[in-house]
């Protein structure tokens, strides 16, 4: 079987040995694991699995077809055929507490697929218009509800895992863009705009056992961009927000950002942004998309000081996804030719 088989979901093997070079700043970095793959992943798309092994990412735009594990000195091991479960596109892919199920989010619909048992665990679907497609999908601390939230939409919508009732749902006052759980799941960070026109960011924090949103203080970031907001594992009341052009550090209690980046001059902005290295260094994936010089570069960060650590090149096209392993070790990029993943702790020197 052969990379040319797989079309929609992958599953990467990251147990291989690190072989990275520690090049200058600005010079490329050889990634510990790449996969040349013939059809390109589908936009931000690209999830690690809970404990970091293995790699999951979606291809072709139109819907799900196959679902591959492929080890990272084995190949191509395992093709799922997903043609039959799923008819509809798919725009959001998580991981679950479970390595082998992972969460997916469609058109109207979201659920969860076990790897393992090759067979959908529980589905839900919802009466909405077109496009009212699913942005984030995140799980309880004990598994049993999931947390729903549609791109543009004012609601998180909660889900019993067990018997897929729809249970719950909180209405916030804006337009979500993106939610973040802390590592325990307790509670979950909500980022949003004012309205679908007034792009004038917000957050809040929800408490999903006392059903509590509480807003953040947090103010000044003005991205028009989508903003991705990402929780501080090690450090609770830390969390990144990425826009376009524009990433910020905030403390939970404090309105101005700790430490902000603009986006690079020679590229067109932001793909994504977390905290690595036990929450030390922030990291930050950058592209262009001129369709002119095409390339994507990696930045590191500390979260203390705000300073660079080291920048490389990461990509000779654009980067249409980025991934973060949830333990802070590893970063993973999607071309339209590869998925290349890197060790974070070696290139910042931990």
């Amino acid at each position: 079987m052969t990379l040319a088989k797989i079309r929609q979901v992958v599953c990467l093997g990251i147990g291989a040995a690190v072989v990275l070079a520690t090049n200058a700043a600005g010079a490329s970095v050889k990634p510990e694991v790449e996969v040349r793959l013939e059809k390109p992943p589908f936009l931000d798309c690209i999830a690690f699995s809970s404990d970091g092994s293995r790699l999951f990412f979606v291809q072709d735009s139109k819907r799900i077809v196959s679902v591959a594990v492929v080890g990272a000195d084995k190949g191509l091991t395992e093709t799922i055929d997903l043609t039959d479960v799923l008819s509809s596109p798919v725009y959001s892919l998580s991981t679950a507490l479970d390595n082998n199920v992972i969460l997916i989010g469609g058109d109207a619909f979201a659920c969860l697929y076990s790897i393992k048992e090759k067979k959908l665990v529980t589905q839900w679907k919802w009466k909405g218009k077109a496009g009212s497609y699913v942005a984030k999908l995140a799980l309880s601390p004990d598994g049993k509800l999931l947390y729903v939230c549609r791109l543009n939409d004012s609601q998180v919508r909660i889900w019993n895992v067990g018997d897929g009732r729809e249970v719950d749902g909180v209405s916030i006052d804006g337009v979500i863009q993106d939610l973040s759980a802390t590592q325990d799941r307790s509670r979950f960070l909500l980022s949003m705009n004012q309205s679908a026109t007034v792009h004038k960011a917000k957050f809040a924090s929800y408490d999903p056992v006392r059903r509590i949103v509480s807003k953040l203080p947090a103010e000044g970031f003005s991205d028009r961009g989508r903003q991705q907001i990402t929780t501080n594992a090690k450090r609770p009341a830390e969390f990144l927000v990425v826009g376009n052009q524009i990433a910020a550090l905030y403390d939970e209690a404090v309105k101005e950002p700790r430490h902000d980046w603009r986006a690079r001059n020679d590229l067109s902005g932001f793909v994504k942004g977390g905290f690595c290295v036990e929450g030390t260094v922030v990291v930050l994936v950058q592209t262009t998309g001129d369709g002119v010089s095409l390339r994507g570069v990696i930045d590191t960060y500390w979260v203390k000081t705000g300073g660079l650590i080291r920048s490389f090149e990461c990509a000779d096209s654009q980067i249409l996804g980025a991934a973060i392993c949830p333990d802070g070790k590893c970063v993973a990029v999607a071309t339209a030719t590869s998925i290349r993943v890197w060790n974070i702790e070696s290139i910042a020197g931990k």
